[in-house]
């Protein structure tokens, strides 16, 4: 059997951040999926967002077909083939759990790019494009999320925000305060690895500017974490060494004249954070349950779908194709072959109805 899914995205190591906000607002242009719909080739989307990727995973009846649609489309918006992944089928979906469970992370197991899948079917509920078959994926999703969640991984904290210590440590600036720019999930994550860290910091919102602006001659970093569409962030021209370090995707920070700047990008280049081989295979053992679990789900359905294709084949025939071929026959002759051909649809289909029990 083939699982209707299809998936086309780019991960940090296939695109920059820049490069990965575009895509993703590709994957949000109503021109794809309204020409895509009016070709019955999806059924269904959710668009995945985080710092180090850009997904789309479709519903669609011939996923190889629409996925090869979507990858013509995105070669015309100028990305290459190179820079893109696409899975179809069992493919995509042993991708889509791998994904959520942290397997294809810079710091294997992290907590943050599951809360985002789960955020991104949410999104598709709440916008209409979450159809029966995603919902389900989504349902053992969340299920094997909260498998993951109960071995108490997450204790570790790791994700960007361990770059973003592992950076302060290895320029030499974590003696120093450190400012926190956003107060959001990230920003969050950052002044927790900070203070797990035992580093002087302190946090800013927007609103906050003016607090901000006379923090900033005493600070030896500052940590951009907002998620504006463009880059907007002016940090005043400094002398002294100063660092920047921007994870914003796109960039933030507009201009940093006199800052050390490090990029998103540049810390997603570092050593990956590895789950150690325990670990690891636990987390191995949930995405393969996971896998049967959605695999059984599925093949059942596909049985139940043949079994209705049949029976609407046989009445078709039995109503429009056979009784033109009986003309002219004898009464006794028509009707001895309508009761032969009535038979053998019908062991046909206990045949199908036994096989799928």
């Amino acid at each position: 059997m083939s699982f209707p899914f299809a998936i086309v995205g780019a991960n940090y190591r296939e695109l920059s951040s820049t490069q990965r906000a575009e895509l993703f607002a590709q994957f949000s242009n109503p021109k794809l999926s309204g020409a895509l719909k009016s070709m019955q080739a999806i059924s269904g989307s959710a668009a995945v967002f985080t710092c180090s990727r850009a997904e789309w995973v479709v519903s669609a009846k011939q996923p190889r077909w629409t996925m090869d649609l979507v990858l013509g489309f995105l070669l015309k918006q100028g990305f290459a083939l190179k820079q893109l992944h696409n899975h179809s089928g069992l493919a995509a979906v042993d991708y889509l759990v791998r994904l959520s469970l942290g397997l294809d992370s810079v710091a294997e197991g992290e907590p943050a790019v599951s809360r985002q899948v789960v955020k991104a079917f949410q999104t598709a509920h709440k916008e209409g494009t979450c159809d029966e078959p995603l919902r389900r994926i989504w349902k053992q999703l969340e299920l094997a999320i909260n498998r993951r969640r109960a071995l108490k991984l997450d204790k570790r904290g790791q994700g960007v925000q361990t770059l973003v210590i592992n950076k302060l440590k290895a320029l030499s600036f974590a003696d120093g305060h450190v400012l926190v720019w956003g107060k959001g999930q990230i920003g969050t994550a950052v002044c927790a690895a900070l203070q797990a860290a035992e580093l002087s910091h302190a946090s800013f919102r927007r609103k906050e500017l003016a607090a901000f602006e006379a923090a900033l001659p005493s600070a030896q970093a500052v940590v951009v974490c907002t998620g504006a569409p463009a880059p907007y962030f002016v940090l005043p021209k400094m002398n002294a060494a100063k660092l920047c370090i921007d994870l914003g995707s796109p960039e933030q920070v507009l201009s940093a004249p006199g800052w050390t700047k490090i990029k998103l990008d540049d810390l997603l280049a570092s050593p990956l954070l590895n789950l150690c081989n325990t670990d690891r295979k636990l987390l191995e053992d949930i995405a393969e349950q996971t896998l049967e679990i959605l695999r059984a789900q599925f093949s059942k359905e596909a049985r139940s779908s043949t079994l209705a294709s049949i029976s609407h084949l046989k009445t078709d025939f039995m109503l429009n194709e056979l009784p033109p071929l009986l003309e002219g026959l004898p009464a006794q002759r028509s009707l001895a072959i309508r009761r032969a051909v009535a038979r053998l649809t019908h062991d046909i289909i206990c045949i199908a109805k036994e096989s799928e029990g």
